[in-house]
């Protein structure tokens, strides 16, 4: 199946002792970016809200990995605007990775009023920060989601296809998008907005999201519950890819010309329906995954289709990891993981 990470990836020769700030360190793509900026030899500070000891991040600290190499730690949380201004003064960063946010789809809906907090008021209070503590010196790139769009007007989706939310989790990243949008046109900030459909990959143990869940529901023996119909159609995209992306459009940013855009990532070869996706699970890990189709969700879109011909054709990005290598990385770290565990939880619905 080959070794979980991708050691393939480019070199980023331009974070080489870069002070970089990341918010959003402790989930499952923070913690990757800033393993892989540690890599590059960039000096690495990070926002963290929660002390949570399931992530991969704060087991790194403890083990001594992550404790000797993060710069600073500046505990507090992205809606309050004084921890905001202090990490930036503090670490004054050359790059901010902006990951920090309410992520999935049912918290959202269920908790919508602290998801606008988070994932808009947050990221304003974010960029806010950086203009007033080094104004037009700061390049921020501001992870989004191809959920941004809402209900597609016309498809494939790319950087000039309309915002059409209604979702909760939906209408707060398309919001932070314009907000990022606002900073990068009218203060003429060196911001960028990433959106991309799914990631998944190794140290990912959210149970919500359907890669994960249904490995382990099958290397547990367990019947996974498909929530939504079946047939919703997404992109899946290996983890190191999204991080090479987030680190060639930071890179970007040292020219004006692409200061504001709302870069599309997207693998076409990863897109397919959530049963297309169990079979090739099944195929990769050959072993049997019983599942129930609840056709409970009603809220989420068919299908998006996503077109990256500008992120490709301008920083020469490509994904690497197909689907059936990246499943089986996955799949072999989520056998250590689930090796080392004393009780086995039972899966959970996964998002979609």
């Amino acid at each position: 199946m080959g070794t979980i990470w991708n050691h393939n990836m480019k070199e980023y020769p331009w974070y080489c002792r870069a002070n970089v700030l990341v918010t959003g360190a402790s989930g499952f793509v923070g913690y990757r970016l800033v393993e892989t900026l540690i890599e590059t030899g960039a000096n690495v500070s990070v926002i963290l809200r929660d002390v949570d000891f399931t992530s991969p991040f704060l087991k790194g600290t403890f083990k001594g990995f992550m404790a000797n190499q993060v710069e600073k730690t500046v505990c507090g949380d992205i809606r309050d605007y004084e921890t905001c201004e202090r990490a930036i003064a503090e670490t004054m960063p050359e790059y901010i990775f902006h990951l920090a946010a309410v992520t999935q789809v049912v918290d959202a809906r269920r908790m919508p009023l602290q998801t606008f907090q988070a994932n808009i008021i947050g990221t304003a209070n974010l960029l806010e920060a950086a203009r007033r503590i080094a104004p037009k010196q700061i390049k921020i790139v501001s992870a989004s989601s191809d959920k941004a769009y809402g209900e597609p007007v016309e498809m494939p989706l790319n950087e000039a296809s309309p915002l059409n939310p209604v979702h909760p989790y939906d209408v707060s990243k398309a919001s932070a998008d314009f907000i990022a949008t606002c900073y990068a046109h009218y203060y003429e900030e060196s911001v960028c907005v990433t959106r991309c459909g799914n990631i998944y990959g190794p140290y990912d143990i959210n149970w919500q999201r359907i890669i994960p869940g249904a490995i382990r529901a099958a290397l547990s023996g367990e019947q996974f519950d498909i929530r939504s119909d079946g047939k919703q159609v997404r992109e899946y995209n290996y983890i190191d890819d999204i991080i090479d992306a987030y680190l060639l459009a930071g890179h970007a940013l040292r020219y004006r010309k692409y200061n504001g855009i709302s870069w599309t990532i997207s693998d076409e070869n990863a897109r397919f329906s959530v049963l297309e996706l169990i079979d090739i699970i099944k195929g990769c890990l050959n072993i049997p995954l019983e599942y129930r189709v609840l056709d409970q969700a009603k809220d989420e879109t068919k299908e998006l289709i996503l077109d990256s011909s500008m992120i490709r054709l301008d920083l020469r990005w490509e994904p690497a990891v197909d689907i059936y290598e990246g499943i089986g990385r996955t799949a072999d770290w989520m056998r250590s993981y689930l090796q080392s565990r004393y009780v086995i939880e039972p899966p959970r619905y996964h998002r979609e």
